[in-house]
């Protein structure tokens, strides 16, 4: 006979929680009066452009760490920024519907075009330097010659239009929107090649540097990995609790960066199936965007405080790490202690008779049995994870009788982290002879985490 059960628990706050650091910061600007809407490296990596809200095109010299020089590039909140391959232009975009083609080394305005119909929510260069091209609100993503500026081709979204970016190769580019959809087109014919979807809109898309995958943020909180070869989804990245604002994929495409609404950033190993997650801080200003140095070493976050942020990301990351390898050692394990416990058959009706069911709690790895009169057990988890490392019973019998008032511990491994999840662990019961007479199903839902 197979009996399934769920645990009902009340339990106690974890007594150790995952801790998060704030980066490691060179230097804090206050750049803007307002949000700072994007930020972009130039190619070389001695400077760095930003635009926000004040209206305001900024180039900064990231070796003095200094102002280059001041724009005020829009009649509006300046929205997009992208600077040519070359490093010889910037084009900005703005609420103002319009596109501005400047001298990236003078500052020095050479064009300006009414593009749109709405705000410009995003500008991307191609490769190759033939093209350019502008995402807006009207809904259209357009493709732009560069450096004459003449569009040639428009695709359309069912909603406003927020993002885009091309393929390493230039022949295809990607875009997102309102609509909830990545959309890849060809960049010279504008034929549609196919479409991704999330539960929410689509704030940022990036191809791998191989071209292989296309990587997109969303408000729905997921960063999702699609390869772009067969349109089949890789992973989706969970972990961001507010809407996701941008990503980036390191050369080696081994490294997901990606930047919250939240507050936080996150650095994703995508190199193994198991995906790790490091927080890089939690407690700063929410943020817009974010850009990664050309030799990755650099992070640069735009906030909505107006400020940008100079992180030395390796240094980040190894401090993180470190702070991990402490944890451990001051917590050789962590637990949560559960005081009552309630038994719910699958017509979640309360168990009360207390001889009619029962459960015993052994050593989840190991496996291991134990004679209890003339009943052994052996419990296993159904679908391991490695978080949890011993269920135990404090009974010296290991019997657990429905309503039992006493106290179960759940112990689990030093610097693991613990997901909400629900658990099923399954337990084979002996009589004497009879092997597996019975398997009992019990079901544990958990929340937490710990470090």
């Amino acid at each position: 006979m197979k009996l399934r059960f769920i645990f009902v628990l009340s339990f106690l706050p974890l007594l150790v929680v995952f801790s998060q650091e704030e980066e490691i910061i060179l230097q804090k600007i206050s750049a803007h009066n307002g949000i700072v809407n994007a930020v972009m490296y130039s190619p070389d990596g001695r400077y760095l452009v930003s635009v926000g809200t004040d209206k305001c095109l900024k180039k900064w010299d990231m070796t003095t760490r200094k102002l280059v020089y001041k724009i005020e590039a829009h009649n509006g909140s300046v929205e997009a920024v992208a600077i040519s391959p070359d490093g010889k232009y910037v084009v900005t975009g703005g609420d103002d519907n319009m596109i501005k083609l400047w001298d990236f080394n003078t500052g020095y305005l050479i064009r300006e075009i009414k593009a749109h119909q709405e705000q410009i929510n995003w500008i991307a260069f191609s490769n190759n330097s033939k093209y350019f091209a502008t995402a807006s609100s009207d809904n259209n993503v357009k493709i732009w010659t560069f450096p004459e500026c003449e569009a040639i081709r428009s695709v359309h979204h069912l909603d406003l239009a927020i993002t885009v970016a091309f393929s390493p190769s230039s022949e295809y580019f990607v875009s997102g929107g309102e609509d909830n959809m990545v959309k890849v087109w060809n960049t010279s014919t504008s034929q549609w090649v196919r479409t991704f979807h999330h539960a929410a809109a689509v704030n940022t898309v990036v191809f791998s540097s191989d071209g292989k995958y296309i990587i997109s943020g969303s408000s729905d909180r997921i960063i999702t990995i699609w390869n772009f070869l067969n349109g089949e989804k890789v992973r989706d990245l969970i972990g961001h609790t507010g809407w996701v604002n941008s990503v980036i994929i390191t050369k080696d495409n081994r490294t997901i960066y990606s930047a919250s609404h939240d507050s936080t950033i996150k650095v994703w190993d995508v190199s193994s199936d198991t995906t790790k997650v490091v927080d890089l801080e939690t407690k700063l200003a929410r943020i817009k965007c974010i850009c990664l140095s050309p030799d990755e070493k650099t992070l640069i976050r735009g906030s909505y405080d107006g400020t940008i942020r100079i992180i030395d990301i390796q240094k980040t990351i190894e401090q993180n790490k470190n702070s991990n390898l402490k944890d451990k050692e001051k917590n050789s394990s962590s637990e949560i202690e559960i005081k009552n416990i309630t038994f719910i058959d699958d017509n979640h009706n309360n168990v009360v008779e207390p001889n009619e069911y029962f459960v015993l709690m052994f050593d989840v790895y190991n496996n291991t049995k134990r004679q209890i009169s003339n009943v052994s057990a052996q419990i296993r988890e159904e679908s391991p994870n490695n978080d949890v490392a011993i269920v135990k019973s404090i009974s010296n019998t290991g019997i657990l009788m429905p309503n039992s008032a006493k106290q179960i511990k759940f112990i689990y491994k030093s610097g693991s982290v613990l997901k909400t999840r629900d658990t099923n662990f399954i337990v084979n019961l002996n009589y004497e002879n009879k092997k597996d007479l019975s398997a009992v199903i019990f079901k544990v839902n958990i929340k937490g985490t710990v470090k």
